[in-house]
């Protein structure tokens, strides 16, 4: 969740252009739906079990996946991203009450203590480690967009400042080693046009694979909760 979050922030910004205060107003309807789909999940939980609620919301939270996919696009505006994280944040709402609950299942009273303290170890763990592949992921593939939207765009430029534009904008995200270079003089209101252009093609062109690896991770979460046994946290093994 906190590495999909990191890719739309940056969506946001880069392409967008919020400010930062914007960005965290774009971002509500997720925490909307974690706040609609949490109470939800703890009453189906208790009458049910927890797996079937858990499934349920790891298939809504890896659909919103797929609709932040097709909504990124350079064209895209805030208001395309309300839907995919309302339902991303609504099955995250539904999946966080049933698996805790099936984790504690079962626990023996005098390990209660330690398998909370564990749980709740594990999600920093996961938030961090998320992030990080997240983040490795969009950086890879944002330097190699970078450099091929320059190449691009580039083709719009007097032929002298070419080669400073694309060696630039690619040293920008490690794709290159050229410095800045100096640009002819009357270049540079196309150049400001341009290289925002670059940055928000390839950022777009960056985010879609990204977020797959997050979409692929989600999925295969949810298929692995059907293995798990319908526990409840009410029902504990005498210590």
């Amino acid at each position: 969740m906190l590495g999909l979050l990191l890719s739309v922030v940056l969506f946001c910004q880069v392409v967008l252009g919020l400010s930062a205060l914007a960005t965290g107003y774009a971002l509500m309807p997720a925490f909307l739906g974690l706040l609609v789909g949490a109470p939800i999940g703890g009453r189906l939980a208790d009458r049910i079990g927890g797996r079937y609620p858990l499934f349920a919301g790891g298939l809504l939270s890896t659909f919103g996946f797929a609709l932040v996919i097709r909504a990124a696009a350079v064209s895209a505006s805030a208001t395309d991203m309300v839907f995919p994280l309302g339902v991303i944040g609504l099955g995250n709402g539904l999946a966080m009450a049933p698996l805790f609950s099936m984790v504690m299942a079962g626990i023996p009273e005098g390990l209660v203590g330690a398998a909370s303290g564990i749980v709740s170890a594990s999600r920093p763990l996961g938030q961090a480690l998320g992030t990080a592949v997240i983040g490795g992921v969009l950086q890879n593939r944002l330097a190699i967009a970078m450099h091929d939207q320059a190449v691009i765009f580039a083709a719009q430029l007097p032929p002298a400042s070419r080669a400073h534009f694309v060696g630039a904008l690619s040293a920008a995200t490690g794709g290159g080693s050229s410095g800045l270079g100096v640009m002819p003089s009357g270049a540079g209101g196309d150049l400001l046009r341009l290289a925002h252009e670059v940055v928000a093609h390839a950022y777009v062109e960056a985010m879609i694979p990204t977020v797959f690896v997050a979409l692929i991770v989600m999925g295969v979460a949810t298929g692995s909760s059907l293995a798990m046994s319908n526990g409840r946290g009410g029902k504990r093994q005498p210590g």
